[in-house]
């Protein structure tokens, strides 16, 4: 076979490189659309990730906002009243009307269904029928819109009667209906799972976290109440005739006697604010057990205070509208106070646990094992619930010892001693006598039948007893009266 010429080895190498620079082209053209592709999608990751890291950051801030609802959740809420209260103020419309002097046609039904408005509203819609003079219906309209409830008065018919002959002595009756809606709010227990937030604890008691509680301020719906007719001069009497001026003492007196009250709730409201500056002043000195005993009691004062505030309320015993604005600002207060309980400490320290046992022991130095006894209850209390500090729990036993020593001085100090006479020997206190409930007893010597009291020491000014394992004093003067305070 012929060997090719050289002009077409030439030929077919440039032949032979251009198809393999076409081929190395094609590849690269592909290599540079994947490398875009890849570009383009590494550009989209990043933008994803710059979104969630923005979301990230948002997520304290969101957490925060959460934990502070969740602390306000039942503040904010009660602006709906509860399922009872709705219940309450529908069996309590029988006691307005008759109160308004009115007597009903129909019984109306109040059966609560729930509400397109939300999920967990209830509403309960009622149709009042009833009878009655106008001034009747005037006063019955006035309790009704002075009740303290969250009611809307959706429709109101009054259907005048023909007034009959002026000789009549029957009153004119007027057909009224009133047409009512109350809500409440009772959410099921298949809502959203509830989100579980790490260290919702230590954040509630976060300075910002606290701020904004205390300075929640829920929504409350407006009443207003018109004054008692006693209190209004009638423009068309005579205010010079004994009735008119009468009834104008009596207004007087029934304002005075209404100012009395509302004054005697405001003191006992600023009482209660000195006690919580009392409680708060001592947890932010770090005695966080008695600014809790402090708000406990501060807790106990609230209730009872908010409880004669509400009698006063529904009796309308305050009908004055100047007071009844004062005695629901002190209403409003009571709820903020109830709602600012400042959360107990999450451990027991051994630091905070040697405080309270040294207030504990000088109690009991000074003799006052009633004092003792108490704060050892109250501190069981305060430690119930909360982890305690691995150091800590020596210093525990030692309060629980300090409260068991203070029962036995407590039941000492209710012993009966009579010490009648000493005979001391200071070379040989063995032989000293001294004369104790009539009779003569000698160190060793027990005074009772039981054998619990033992004469320890015989001293020329007193006699020390050993009782349960301590040791009490009794001087001949003192001897029936409380124990000396004296302990080994």
């Amino acid at each position: 076979m012929a060997q090719p010429s050289e002009k077409t080895r030439l030929l077919l190498t440039i032949a032979v490189a251009a198809l393999v620079v076409g081929a190395v082209a094609w590849l690269a053209t592909q290599d540079l659309a994947e490398i875009r592709a890849m570009e383009a999608e590494i550009e989209s990751l990043d933008q994803r990730i710059r979104e969630a890291d923005t979301e990230i950051r948002k997520v304290p801030q969101r957490e925060e906002r959460l934990v502070v609802f969740r602390a306000v959740e039942t503040k904010e809420l009660e602006v709906l009243p509860s399922k009872q209260k709705i219940a309450e103020f529908y069996s309590g419309l029988s006691t307005f009307f008759q109160e308004a002097g009115l007597r009903f046609r129909e019984l109306p039904e109040s059966k609560p269904v729930e509400s397109d408005l939300a999920k967990g509203i209830f509403v309960t819609r009622s149709l009042l029928k009833g009878q009655g003079e106008a001034g009747s219906i005037l006063r019955f309209l006035n309790m009704l819109e002075n009740d303290p409830r969250l009611v809307s008065v959706r429709g109101l018919k009054i259907d005048a009667a023909q007034e009959g002959p002026e000789d009549a002595p029957a009153a004119v009756l007027h057909d009224l209906e009133v047409t009512l809606d109350s809500y409440y709010y009772a959410p099921s227990g298949d809502g959203p799972r509830r989100v579980t937030i790490q260290g919702e604890e230590q954040r509630l008691q976060s300075p910002p976290v606290r701020k904004a509680i205390a300075e929640f301020v829920p929504e409350r719906p407006a009443t207003y109440t018109l004054p008692r007719g006693a209190s209004r001069r009638d423009p068309l009497q005579d205010p010079r005739t004994p009735q008119a001026m009468a009834t104008q003492r009596a207004g007087v007196e029934e304002r005075a006697r209404q100012g009395e009250a509302v004054a005697a709730i405001e003191a006992d409201l600023g009482a209660l604010l000195q006690v919580e500056e009392r409680g708060r002043a001592l947890m932010a000195a770090g005695d966080l057990f008695k600014g809790d005993r402090e708000l406990v009691q501060l807790a106990a004062g609230v209730a009872e205070l908010s409880s004669r505030v509400q009698r006063l309320m529904q009796a309308r015993t305050v009908t004055e509208a100047a007071l009844l604005a004062r005695l629901t600002e002190v209403g409003q207060r009571l709820e903020d106070l109830a709602g600012r309980r400042v959360a107990g400490q999450v451990e027991i320290t051994r630091s905070l646990a040697e405080k309270t046992l040294r207030d504990m022991q000088r109690m009991f130095d000074r003799g006052d094992h009633a004092a003792v006894t108490s704060t050892a209850q109250g501190w069981d209390e305060f430690v119930k619930g909360k982890a305690v500090a691995a150091d800590a729990g020596e210093v525990l036993e030692q309060v629980l010892r300090l409260r068991a020593r203070a029962v036995v001085m407590a039941e000492a100090a209710e012993i009966a001693v009579s010490i009648t006479g000493m005979i001391v020997s200071d070379d040989q206190p063995a032989r000293s006598v001294a004369t104790i409930n009539g009779r003569h007893r000698k160190v060793g010597e027990a005074i009772d039948e039981a054998g619990l009291v033992v004469v320890q020491a015989i001293r020329r000014d007193a006699v020390d007893f050993a009782y349960k394992g301590e040791v009490f004093t009794r001087t001949r003067a003192r001897a029936a009266g409380t124990t000396a305070p004296a302990g080994r």
